[in-house]
């Protein structure tokens, strides 16, 4: 919505350009499946926005991507003044560990909102 902007950031640490295909499938059937290719540079970074991206407004999108060599990506999402990142890893695992800030209890759900997201 308009309170909520997002960013992905794609890091090439290598000496050679990499290759990077996303691709972006909508929560919500009938919207067409997103499809992008972006090349990064040796040791530079692409930073890449929803409009960017052409990710339709207000639409949830699961994001997955695939690389010509290794890379390094992460995700900022900025909703009410706050903001959450994360940096995606390339093995499964069984435990993950997730932290949190304080949170003033009176304003829970009103000025505070938490969303988790699992995918399997």
């Amino acid at each position: 919505g308009p309170t909520t902007s997002s960013d992905i950031t794609l890091f090439n640490a290598l000496d050679t350009k990499a290759v990077v295909q996303l691709t972006g499938r909508y929560t919500v059937n009938g919207l067409p499946t997103l499809s992008r290719t972006v090349e990064i540079n040796p040791r530079s970074t692409a930073t890449l926005d929803g409009a960017t991206l052409g990710i339709v407004a207000d639409q949830a999108l699961g994001l997955s991507f695939s690389s010509n060599q290794p890379i390094n990506v992460s995700h900022v999402q900025r909703e009410l003044g706050e903001g959450d990142a994360q940096s995606y890893a390339n093995a499964a695992a069984t435990e993950w560990f997730l932290g949190d800030l304080f949170i003033n209890t009176a304003s829970a759900g009103q000025l505070y909102f938490e969303t988790l997201y699992f995918h399997n």
